[in-house]
Order: structure tokens, then C-alpha cells, then sequence
């Protein structure tokens, strides 16, 4: 029985930790995969201008989520434990911070800006700290907002806490595609992120949320301030958002296009 020898590799990122010597051997080799599926338009032409990949073995296969359905959990129970009260904005993000990627820093930037305009907003942060949580707790400390912001850690249970928010935010400065985006669209939260990466293919500008260059501490705020102050603004944009992810980055719609990318692989092998 003969054996069918294909290669398919992924790129869910923009190999913003990859250096010289991760890309010399990926040149040296870029002739061996069959196929190359990236998560989003941006990730293709990173993997064509820094790999010279053939753009004819370059396929885009978005990431996908579950529209979310309902909930099993108090609102209130959830506020409580996290010692929010019924007025407060709740301001999220979700993301590994301890990958200084995330630019989680420029957060804590806003938050200043943010809160002397609307004083009841609070800001959540979950994900996976690391050795940065100790610094951004400083950080929050010297900047006096400490008292505004909940470090949540990582959560298993994520969903009862994208249900408590307003607003989810990212201040990343590379992206592949963000499954915290789709998550948050999912939960019907408008989004306020930064231009890079795969987000401008998920977030419609002023329809699903809003885009804002990397780094810039102005933009974010003004559009967070924005929405925290327009209930109305929020809820439209939310719904936009939570109907784009059920029509267009469901994960069945994501499993269909690998199921037929790899049967093409298969086919032409075959037939050769």
C-alpha cells in the first residue's frame, strides 16, 4: 500500500516572535509544503513577502467560534464576585498579556482619559499574566487607577464574563486573527481594537466597532468614551456584530473549507 506524502502547514500569526534564523530555515524549505493556510489576508502577504512562499500554495481559511447561545449564570452573582456594582461600565479584555504583543500597556494608558470623562467605567482584565502581571499592577498603582481595574487571571469559564461587559477591547500591536474578537461579536459586544492583523477583516468600522491605530492612546480612548456614553450606539453595534459572526465565522463554515482544502490535496495527489 503506497503512502500519500502531503505537507500543509499553518500561520495563525504574523511571526511577530519569529527572527532571522526561523526565517532562514523556512526559506530554505518554503518548496516542501504542498499547501500553506494562513488565518487572514494579513498573515498571507506577511508569509509572501518573508517567506516568498508561490502564492498559488498560499490558501486563507479565517478562524471561527460558536455564536453564542444564552447563559446559564447570574449577571449579578458574576458582577458581585468581581465587586462591580449595578452602575458601572464594564470595560473588558481578554488576551495573554504576558506577551508584550498584546500592548496590554497601552491600556492602562487610556484608562486616565477614560475614567475622568466617565467615572463609573471599570476595566477587566483576563487572560494569562505572567511576569508581566506584577508589572502592570505597579504601573496601574502609579498611574492611580488601580482602584478601577479588576485583574481577573485566566478563566476557564469565559463566556460568564463577556456577558458582564459593555465593551471588549484589544491594544495588540500584531494580530493572525483574533478568536477574543469573535468571541467578544459573538456575545453581541461592540469592540474597539487596533488596525493590525487580521482585525480590519472581522471589525467593520462604525458598524461592529470601531479600528484605531496601534499605540494610539487618543483614538482608543475617544472611541471607548464614545460608546461607554451611547447605550443605543453600543446595543446597534453589538447586534452587527454578533450577526456577522453567525453568518460569516462559524466554526462549521471553517471546518467545510478545510475539509475541502485537504480533499483537493488528495485528489491531485491521487491523480498524479
Amino acid at each position: 500500500m503506497g503512502v500519500i506524502k502531503i505537507l500543509v502547514e499553518n500561520r495563525e500569526d504574523e511571526g511577530f516572535d519569529w527572527g532571522r534564523h526561523e526565517y532562514m530555515w523556512l526559506n530554505l524549505t518554503r518548496s516542501m509544503p504542498d499547501c500553506v493556510i494562513c488565518v487572514s489576508e494579513s498573515v498571507r502577504r506577511e508569509v509572501m513577502r518573508k517567506e516568498k512562499i508561490d502564492p498559488d500554495r498560499i490558501i486563507v481559511i479565517h478562524n471561527g467560534t460558536e455564536p453564542f447561545q444564552g447563559n446559564s449564570w447570574d449577571k449579578s452573582a458574576v458582577r458581585g464576585e468581581l465587586g462591580l456594582h449595578n452602575n458601572h461600565l464594564v470595560v473588558g479584555m481578554v488576551a495573554n498579556y504576558n506577551l508584550s504583543v498584546k500592548g496590554a500597556s497601552y491600556f492602562l494608558d487610556s484608562i486616565p482619559t477614560i475614567i475622568r470623562t466617565v467615572p463609573n467605567a471599570r476595566f477587566l482584565i483576563l487572560g494569562r499574566g505572567g511576569h508581566e502581571e506584577g508589572a502592570m499592577r505597579e504601573k496601574a498603582r502609579s498611574l492611580g487607577i488601580e482602584s478601577f481595574i479588576i485583574f481577573a487571571g485566566y478563566q476557564e469559564s469565559i463566556h460568564k464574563y463577556y456577558s458582564i461587559m459593555d465593551i471588549s477591547v484589544l491594544t495588540s500591536l500584531s494580530e493572525g486573527l483574533s478568536i477574543t474578537v469573535l468571541e467578544s461579536m459573538s456575545h453581541g459586544l461592540p469592540v474597539v481594537v487596533t488596525r493590525v492583523g487580521g482585525n480590519p477583516e472581522v471589525v467593520e468600522e462604525g458598524q461592529t466597532g470601531y479600528l484605531v491605530p496601534p499605540k494610539d492612546i487618543e483614538s482608543f480612548s475617544d472611541r471607548v468614551i464614545g460608546l461607554l456614553l451611547d447605550q443605543n450606539l453600543r446595543l446597534r453595534m453589538g447586534e452587527e456584530g454578533r450577526k456577522k459572526v453567525e453568518e460569516q465565522f462559524r466554526l462549521g463554515v471553517v471546518a467545510e473549507r478545510y475539509l475541502q482544502v485537504y480533499s483537493g490535496l488528495l485528489e491531485t495527489t491521487i491523480s498524479i
